[in-house]
């Protein structure tokens, strides 16, 4: 006998590490609805669509879907379902099955995704916490978006990895401090205009 698991209703559910999957739901009176589900066993009612969701979870770690997604386009110089950082980082990353702009779009966390065969033209889904789930989704088309993903999140990694270490500051000394009033000069109205101006090409 199959196990249970108690739905939740969550008005202000917020995507973090333990998401694995968006569901699209059809709400009471055909709403546009999502439900949430987590990788201890804990499956939430949100009644709004998965968008919605995605983009108040990006606002709460400073950002908008549309932030997250114009970035990862141009990081990416892809435009087509593009995966979306949630926090800005690569430990909750999610990515559509198909076009978000779709009612039947289905979101994955990549993190918790640890292999996948394929089912003829359907896609079988191995998550780490040992749930399965069948898509309907080529597996080439799943292989293509895992690897673009993954990516994606490398890429994140190797960018924070460059400003952790670049943006590092050695411990200074009293004799290591440039006073930078020496190369401005403040005015009354506020402005600064620098001490030495630069020289103008004749």
């Amino acid at each position: 006998m199959e196990s249970v698991i108690p739905i939740e209703e969550s008005d202000h559910y917020i995507i973090n590490s333990s998401t694995i999957i968006l569901y699209p739901m059809n709400g009471n009176h055909g709403e546009y609805w999502t439900i949430a589900l987590d990788e201890d066993y804990k499956m939430f009612l949100i009644k709004e669509k998965p968008l919605t969701v995605i983009d108040r979870s990006c606002t709460v770690f400073g950002s908008s879907y549309s932030g997250r997604r114009e970035g990862a386009a141009k990081l990416m110089n892809y435009n087509y379902m593009i995966p979306i950082a949630i926090n800005g980082y690569t430990d909750v990353v999610v990515f559509p099955l198909s076009s978000p702009k779709n009612r039947e779009c289905i979101w994955l966390s990549h993190k918790h995704i640890i292999e996948f065969r394929s089912l003829g033209s359907k896609t079988m889904v191995y998550f780490r916490n040992r749930f399965v789930q069948t898509f309907d989704i080529k597996p080439s088309s799943f292989e293509s978006k895992l690897l673009r993903t993954a990516q994606f999140r490398c890429m994140l990694h190797e960018s924070a990895k460059y400003y952790q270490n670049h943006l590092k500051s050695p411990f200074l000394t009293s004799q290591q401090v440039f006073n930078l009033g020496k190369l401005f000069k403040r005015h009354e109205d506020g402005t600064f205009e620098p001490t030495r101006m630069p020289c103008r090409k004749q």
